[in-house]
Order: structure tokens, then C-alpha cells, then sequence
């Protein structure tokens, strides 16, 4: 089997769950099962403005060839302000709105799709499905296997009808969650498309010794991903502060991750930024619990992680994705509002052994569905039985 994946932007400095999902794969499809992976993706990094920042050109990276194209065109500077009254409505919103919609969103690389039309493999693999990397890289495809992992979840962009058209295209259509099937074939009308739930692949790097001293084992709640308000952590820090208020102690909050927006701090919120793998995995295992406030997630890999290192985890009620983890692993928590938010962290607090038990419960889960050899082969195997005289 040879198969290429395309996605906007690619590399081990990319932080986001689409393109780490997809590096995952390609990796350990090499490793794993010694398939041909090629990347086609842009030379971008910044997800706000797609400027070019990698050189042109093909690298081997862990095995995987990596081909970069130029950037044409990154997001437009008043994308916001042009899109926000067509995206209010945008199940209505005709085939060619919404094709200026995700043009003008960016990235946009003709060499890119140039390079996709010309592809000879058996397999193209479109990852995630809100960008032109996809929607026009599947009409532009020609190979016997098309395939999309839309990564989708509940916003506007998603109720576009030039985006079902890209999802009626595909051949296989590769989910992350039955939540996220079941909303894709609702909107867009793709039930009949082959599919597989699959789930994210994910590794993590040996622990260490915690060595900041502003944090104590199990006596923190950690957060690991960008730092935006629309990853929900405004909202975390603010129903932190209000449980000191309200309950005293050395209990501390971390956050993790590229800061876009910081939220309000003090001395409980330690703010560390970016961090190693290493340092990633050391926090997971002595935290307390991993709190995961995003009501925008397709999956959640950090939630995988924190069960490998068998720490509960505590989600958002309105994230469908993340809330059908915690209950069909047994392995974490739900909070709605701000009371429930405090009835959980005073039951972990109050009883440790609960917090062992969900962490332990949610390795099983993770461990058997997710881990990146088990899933991988999953993934083979499904596109195996799909190619044409496989």
C-alpha cells in the first residue's frame, strides 16, 4: 500500500490535535507495518495566518517523506469580519459562499493541490476537513482509495454545504468519535460512505522526577493544550479562583501549553507555556486530575494521555466527544457549571482512592483502543479491504 496524507501544516512543532493525529499515523505505519507514507502539506505554521514559515521542498522525517508547497494565499486579515454574518447562517449559505468562505480562510497552495491531482498511490487521506487542503484536494484527486478524517465538531464552518459536498466525495470517511459520525451523517447526509470510528492514536514519552517546586504530587489540577479562551481556559482559571475562595489550601491549577491569550492569574495558576513530552508526561502522572474545559473537541488526545498515566480526568458537559470518553470508560468526571465544578475537586481531594480507581479504569479504555500500534492496525486493515483487488 502507498498512501499520502494531506493536511495544512505538518511537523513535530505542530501543536494540534488533527495534525498530531495524522503524524501519529504515518509514523507508526511505517514503523509498524513498513507501509510507503509521503505528507503532502504547505510550508505554514501559524494557524492565524498561514504565512509561509518551513522551506520548499521533501524531507524523511521519522520515516515519513514530507513534501512542502508553498503557501499562495494565508488567511485573509478581515476573514472575521467578512465571514461572521454569512457563517450565523451557514446551513443556508449556497454551494459557491461557502467555497469563498474556506478560500478565504486560507491556507491555499497550488502547488499543493497541483501535486495531489498528479498523485499515483493507492490512498489520499484528507485530514482535517475545514480547510482547501481538502475540499479542494479531494475534487482534485484521482487515486483508487479517497479518504477524509473530518475531525469534526458542533460550529458554524461545519454547516456549510460546500463542506458536504467534499464529504460526499470521499470513499471512506474516518471518524474520530460515534458522536462525530452521527452528527457528519446528519448534516451531510453521508451514511451510505464507508466508515470506520477509530478513534486518535497516541504515544507518551517516560516520566521524570517533578521537579517545579511550585507543584506537588497530586495536590494540582493540570490543563495541557493551547492556552485561548476558546479552548475553554478563561473559563477554567475563572472557576479555579472562585473554589480558593471558597476552599482554601495549596491546591494549585497548571496550564500547559502555547499561550494565545493568558487567563486571569495569581499565585494558585502557575502558567508554564510550552513544554517537552517528557515534561508533559511527568505532569500527567502526579497531577491530581487533567481537566479538559474545551466544548470544541473532536476527540481530545490529551484525555488518552492522562489515562495512560492512570490520572482521572474532568471534562465539560457541553462536549459531546469528550463526555462520550468519560462514559463509556468509566474514567473521569462531568461538570456543567460552577457547583459541579467544586463537588468534583472536593471528591477527588477527599478521597484519593477514587481518583485511582478512575485513572486505572480509564487506562483499559485507552490503553486497548487507542494506543498507537492497536489503532494503526485498525486503520490498515480498514483500507486494506477497501482498495480495489486487495
Amino acid at each position: 500500500m502507498r498512501l499520502c496524507f494531506v493536511l495544512p501544516r505538518y511537523g513535530s512543532e505542530i501543536i494540534g490535535g488533527a495534525e498530531y493525529s495524522a503524524r501519529m499515523l504515518a509514523e507508526t505505519l511505517v514503523r509498524l507495518l513498513g507501509v510507503s507514507v509521503e505528507i503532502f502539506t504547505t510550508t505554514a505554521k501559524d494557524i492565524d495566518t498561514w504565512e509561509n514559515h518551513y522551506q520548499v521542498g521533501t524531507s524523511v522525517e521519522n520515516g515519513v517523506v514530507v513534501h512542502r508547497f508553498a503557501v499562495t494565499s494565508g488567511r485573509d486579515k478581515s476573514f472575521s469580519q467578512k465571514t461572521s454574518k454569512l457563517l450565523a447562517s451557514a446551513a443556508s449559505q449556497p454551494v459557491a459562499v461557502g467555497r469563498e468562505i474556506i478560500f478565504s480562510q486560507g491556507p491555499i497552495s497550488e502547488d499543493l493541490i497541483a501535486a495531489v491531482s498528479q498523485y499515483d498511490g493507492d490512498v489520499l487521506a484528507f485530514y482535517p476537513y475545514l480547510y482547501h487542503t481538502t475540499t479542494e484536494g479531494i475534487a482534485a484527486a484521482t487515486t483508487p482509495l479517497k479518504v477524509v478524517h473530518p475531525a469534526a465538531h458542533n460550529e458554524a464552518i461545519f454547516n456549510l454545504e460546500y463542506i458536504g459536498e467534499a464529504f460526499r466525495k470521499a470513499d471512506a470517511l474516518i471518524y474520530h468519535t460515534d458522536s462525530e459520525k452521527e452528527m457528519v451523517e446528519e448534516r451531510h447526509g453521508v451514511a451510505a460512505t464507508p466508515n470506520l470510528t477509530l478513534g486518535a492514536p497516541y504515544r507518551l514519552a517516560p516520566s521524570n522526577k517533578l521537579e517545579d517546586e511550585r507543584l506537588q504530587a497530586e495536590r494540582y489540577l493540570l490543563y495541557v493544550g493551547r492556552v485561548d479562551p476558546q479552548k475553554g481556559v478563561s473559563l477554567l482559571a475563572e472557576y479555579f479562583l472562585i473554589y480558593k475562595e471558597r476552599h482554601p489550601s495549596d491546591l494549585k491549577l497548571a496550564i500547559a501549553g502555547p499561550v494565545i491569550i493568558s487567563p486571569n492569574l495569581n499565585d494558585d495558576i502557575v502558567l508554564l507555556g510550552t513544554i517537552d513530552e517528557v515534561t508533559k508526561a511527568t505532569l500527567l502522572e502526579n497531577s491530581l486530575a487533567l481537566v479538559q474545559p474545551s466544548i470544541h473537541e473532536s476527540f481530545s488526545i490529551v484525555l488518552m494521555e492522562s489515562w495512560e498515566k492512570k490520572r482521572p480526568v474532568i471534562v465539560h458537559g457541553a462536549c459531546t466527544a469528550t463526555v462520550e470518553h468519560v462514559e463509556r470508560s468509566d474514567g473521569g468526571l462531568i461538570f456543567d457549571d460552577y457547583p459541579s465544578f467544586e463537588a468534583i475537586v472536593e471528591l477527588l481531594l477527599e478521597d484519593p482512592n477514587i481518583a485511582g480507581e478512575l485513572g486505572a479504569a480509564g487506562y483499559e479504555y485507552a490503553h486497548n483502543l487507542y494506543f498507537e500500534d492497536n489503532i494503526t492496525r485498525r486503520y490498515y486493515d480498514f483500507l486494506q479491504q477497501l482498495l480495489p483487488n486487495s
